[in-house]
């Protein structure tokens, strides 16, 4: 089960002449965003994985930005309630993740 974020959760842009650390744009939103998120994993009780997506290529510096990314929303979800024993978080950079800026999160009911 795919969840279809309202409001996407923004992050602060980086280039490789940044280092490859995630940072919410906007905290506020995207706390509240990963609030909910936590909410609906508690309810539906299943593993959640995470994908953190990024326009820029697919070297190193993109890898570990994207893994970062999903980091980041996992365990901003956990601070809400959400077991990360049943989260998994993968980076998609580049092509991988279509070149956008995005978080996917999906729900996977079928497994305990």
């Amino acid at each position: 089960l795919h969840v279809d974020l309202l409001r996407p959760i923004a992050f602060v842009p980086r280039t490789t002449h940044d280092i490859p650390a995630a940072e919410f744009a906007n905290p506020s939103v995207a706390h509240e965003i990963c609030s909910d998120l936590a909410a609906v994993a508690v309810t539906c009780d299943c593993n959640v994985l995470v994908e953190g997506n990024t326009k820029g290529g697919e070297s190193e510096f993109w890898q570990r930005l994207a893994d970062d990314r999903a980091r980041i929303v996992a365990e901003t979800m956990g601070e809400y309630g959400a077991n990360m024993a049943k989260i998994s978080m993968r980076g998609l950079p580049g092509k991988m993740g279509g070149h956008e800026v995005r978080t996917t999160v999906k729900l996977d009911q079928h497994h305990e």
